[in-house]
């Protein structure tokens, strides 16, 4: 039997996974009290749900804020990409409770689908993306011969610390090039010195 799948609207709520699907295909994978929270509202949609039964079902055994909802309800509008002034999804009764304002419709995905495989489908382009990133990043950094020479003992002094301008060395293939250019020299001094 395939993962049970929640139509809402043109979104998708895989339960198993707590993962909503946006039209786009974006993945959003909700907190666990979030998914709990939507599941509650989803239980009986277009009706309305009192602060006291979601404290109760969503925090059994808690003592919670009024925040603490609030935050959840922020996080479910910006999964499900609604808003708290023209709302499509949860409705807001002043002191009252929350309101879903869209029946689920049950779906059955194929055996061979779950939202484990939506992550592997779409994931796996920015797993290619990443190794081919770095691969770049890798034959870039390599471009420095591995063999080179350490910099003389003076030219490491002038770089850790001393008040002496900060050098560039310049290397021409495995050996360190026998002069160098100071960068934070006035004008007349930026001329090639020997080490």
């Amino acid at each position: 039997m395939g993962e049970r799948v929640l139509l809402i609207g043109e979104f998708k709520y895989f339960p198993k996974g707590k993962l909503v699907i946006r039209p786009s295909g974006k993945a959003v994978r909700l907190k666990p009290i979030c998914a709990a929270f939507l599941e509650v509202l989803l239980a009986s949609p277009k009706s309305l749900v009192s602060y006291d039964q979601l404290y109760d079902e969503v925090w059994p055994r808690r003592v919670v804020g009024h925040s603490a909802l609030r935050q959840v309800v922020k996080e479910l509008r910006k999964a499900f990409k609604d808003n708290h002034q023209q709302p499509k999804f949860i409705q807001t009764h002043r002191s009252r409770g929350y309101q879903w304002l869209v029946a689920p419709q049950e779906a059955l995905q194929p055996m061979n689908y779950s939202s484990s495989h939506w992550f592997a489908e779409h994931w796996r382009h920015i797993g290619v993306g990443g190794v081919m990133a770095a691969s770049v990043l890798f034959s870039i950094t390599i471009d420095v011969p591995l063999n080179h020479q350490s910099p003389p003992p003076t030219l490491v002094k002038r770089l850790q610390g001393s008040p002496e301008p900060i050098v560039q060395l310049s290397y021409v293939g495995a050996e360190p090039a026998a002069e160098c250019q100071l960068l934070d020299a006035p004008a007349q001094e930026q001329q090639q010195k020997p080490l």
